[in-house]
């Protein structure tokens, strides 16, 4: 990297900030929120996993991104634990929609190892997780509003980390 692109680069980053995804529009901590949350869990939980993926899909056509699965238990029995666990290290968006798709909700609903999304250009993390846990680190503000549309398309809402 060149000078001007280093301070392009630098630039850019001035203004970031840490977000997550949730299914309620404001930060709220309390009784209700929890026993919604748990609701949620039980029985839309197969339908959030569908949300992030539509996501990741539609970031794909911003941002140029890799994906990579994280550590893999070993000691799990099942088809899936085998074949994912070959692949920790493999940028997921190499293979097929259908094949990465099947891993991003396998780790969301089985609440099973992470995935970790990196943007190239600007750059910023997304880290999913199981279940409702996901995070979006050092999104520039920028592109803020862009990824808050995407995400409010699918029903959710883009929150900022306090």
């Amino acid at each position: 990297m060149n000078n001007k692109e280093s301070i392009q680069d630098n630039t850019s980053y001035d203004n970031v900030h840490n977000y997550y995804i949730d299914f309620i529009p404001k930060k709220i901590e309390n009784r209700q929120y929890k026993e919604i949350k748990q609701f949620f869990l039980n029985n839309y939980l197969d339908n959030y996993a569908e949300k992030i993926i539509s996501i990741l899909m539609k970031l794909t056509v911003y941002f140029n991104l890799s994906m990579f699965l994280t550590e893999f238990p070993l000691e799990l029995d099942s088809q899936e634990s085998k074949e994912y666990s070959q692949l920790v290290g493999t940028d997921l968006y190499s293979l097929t929609i259908e094949e990465w798709t099947r891993i991003v909700n396998f780790v969301i609903l089985e609440d099973i190892s992470s995935l970790q999304i990196l943007s190239k250009q600007p750059r910023f993390l997304i880290s999913i997780n199981g279940k409702f846990s996901n995070e979006l680190c050092r999104i520039p503000e920028n592109k803020v509003e862009l990824i808050k549309e995407i995400v409010e398309t699918e029903g959710l809402y883009l929150l900022k980390r306090e």
